[in-house]
C-alpha cells in the first residue's frame, strides 16, 4: 500500500527517514487540498507498477530513494517490450544487472539473453559478429555464422559500452533499429530482428554527439527510455545492504561481521569503482581474515584513505542556527521561507544534473509532472527555469 506521511514539523531528518522507509511523499500541515490530491493521484498511479517494482527489489539489492526511482522507471520499461533502453552510469554501478532484470521480468523471459561488450570485439570482425555471415562470404568464412541480431531473436540484445561502437557500424545499427531487418554478410535474404535492444554506457553520449563521435539520430533511437544508474556514493545505506550481502556470499558459514573501525573506513571511502569495487574489497578482506571479524587491517587502508569522501549527515541539520526572524513568524510562513530558500539551491542543482532537461529534472526531484517543478521554481522567486 502506498504511504504518504504528513507532519506539522519541518524536519529534514524525518523527511529523509520517511523516504528511506518507502514513503511516496511527505506533506506539511496545514494540508493544501490541491497538493494532497496530486500526491494521492501520483501514489495510485505508481501502484499499478507495484508488482514489478517489488519483483525488481527481490532481484536487485537496494532500498535507497535513487534505487527505488530506478525500479519504478524499469517497471514502466518492462511493460513496453518493444521500447529500446539506454542505461547510463559509471563503471561498476550494475548496469548489466539491470539489463538482465529487464529481460528476466519481461513478457518473454524464456527468450535468449545475449550480452555483448563492444570494447572486446576485434574491429575487423565486428560486422560479422553483429550480422553473421554465409559460408564463403569472405576468405576465412568456411561455414555459416549466426550473428548477435539473429541470436537474440525474441529475447534481449544487451550492448555494453555502446559509446565505443565505430561510426560505420553506428550507421548499420541505426538501419536495423529503423527497419527491424538485417542480412548476413554474403546473404541475399532479409531477416527480422525481433529482440529488444538494451544499451549501456559510462560515457557522456550527448557530449560525444556534439564532438561528432556518436551519431545524433542513433542516440535518440537507442535512448527511447534513458535511465541514469546512480553511483554507490549516491545510494546511502545501500552500502551496508550490499556489504552484508557480499559478507554472506564470500564468508559462507563464518558469519563474518565488520569491526567499528572497518565500518568507519568503508563509510568514508569514495568507491570510484562502485559496487564492483565494493565486492572486490569485501572478497579480498574475507580471504585475509581468519576469524569472524573483518578488522581494519584486512583492508588496503592506505589507498582507501587517499580516496575518502565526507558527506554531511542529515542529523547535522538539528545544529543549524536558524535566523531569529523565522521565530517571529507563524509556523506556516516560516516554513514557506525555509522551503523557498532550500528550493533556490535544490532546483537549479537538479536542473544541472539533468543537463537542463526539465522533464528529467522533475523525475529526479520525485514529481510526476514538470508543472510542479516550474511552480516551485517561481514560488522560490527565480522567475522561469
Amino acid at each position: 500500500m502506498p504511504v504518504i506521511v504528513t507532519s506539522g514539523l519541518f524536519d529534514l531528518t524525518r523527511v529523509a527517514a520517511a523516504k528511506q522507509l518507502g514513503a511516496r511523499d511527505f506533506l506539511l500541515k496545514p494540508l493544501d487540498r490541491k497538493r494532497l490530491l496530486s500526491a494521492v493521484e501520483s501514489a495510485l498511479t505508481d501502484e499499478e507498477d507495484a508488482p514489478l517494482v517489488e519483483a525488481l527489489g527481490k532481484r536487485i539489492i537496494g532500498k535507497s530513494a535513487p534505487m527505488l526511482a530506478i525500479f519504478r522507471s524499469l517497471a514502466k520499461v518492462i511493460a513496453r517490450p518493444t521500447e529500446n533502453v539506454l542505461l547510463c552510469g559509471k563503471s561498476g554501478t550494475g548496469k548489466e544487472l539491470l539489463a538482465a532484470a529487464i529481460h528476466g521480468l519481461g513478457q518473454t523471459p524464456v527468450g535468449p539473453w545475449v550480452a555483448v561488450n563492444l570494447g572486446e570485439i576485434p574491429t575487423t570482425l565486428s560486422e560479422s559478429h553483429f550480422f553473421g555471415h554465409e559460408a564463403g562470404a569472405f576468405t576465412d568464412a568456411k561455414r555459416q555464422r549466426i550473428g548477435y541480431f539473429e541470436e537474440s531473436e525474441g529475447g534481449v540484445l544487451f550492448l555494453d559500452e555502446i559509446g565505443d561502437l565505430q561510426l560505420p557500424l553506428q550507421v548499420k545499427l541505426l538501419r536495423v533499429i529503423q527497419e527491424r531487418t538485417f542480412r548476413r554478410l554474403g546473404g541475399g535474404k532479409d531477416l527480422k530482428f525481433t529482440g529488444r535492444l538494451v544499451c549501456a554506457t559510462n560515457r557522456d553520449l550527448v557530449a560525444d554527439v556534439r564532438e561528432g563521435q556518436f551519431r545524433e539520430d542513433l542516440y535518440y533511437r537507442i535512448a527511447a527510455h534513458e535511465i541514469r544508474v546512480p553511483s554507490l556514493c549516491e545510494r546511502g545505506d545501500d552500502l551496508w545492504l550490499l556489504t552484508d550481502h557480499f559478507l554472506r556470499k564470500y564468508g559462507g558459514e563464518r558469519n563474518i561481521r565488520l569491526t567499528r573501525e572497518a565500518r568507519e573506513l568503508l563509510s568514508r571511502y569514495a568507491f570510484p569503482g562502485n559496487v564492483r569495487e565494493l565486492e572486490d574489497i569485501i572478497k579480498s578482506a574475507v580471504i585475509q581474515s581468519s576469524g569472524s571479524e573483518l578488522s581494519l587491517y584486512c583492508f588496503p587502508v592506505d589507498s582507501m584513505k587517499e580516496r575518502q569522501v565526507r558527506q554531511p549527515s542529515l542529523t547535522g541539520l538539528d545544529e543549524i542556527e536558524w535566523p531569529v526572524q523565522l521565530f517571529t513568524k507563524s509556523q506556516k510562513d516560516a516554513m514557506t521561507e525555509i522551503e523557498n530558500a532550500f528550493d533556490r539551491k535544490y532546483l537549479p542543482r537538479k536542473l544541472e544534473e539533468a543537463k537542463h532537461n526539465i522533464e528529467l529534472a522533475t523525475e529526479k526531484a520525485g514529481w510526476k509532472d514538470d508543472k510542479t517543478f516550474r511552480d516551485k521554481w517561481k514560488q522560490a522567486g527565480m522567475g522561469s527555469p
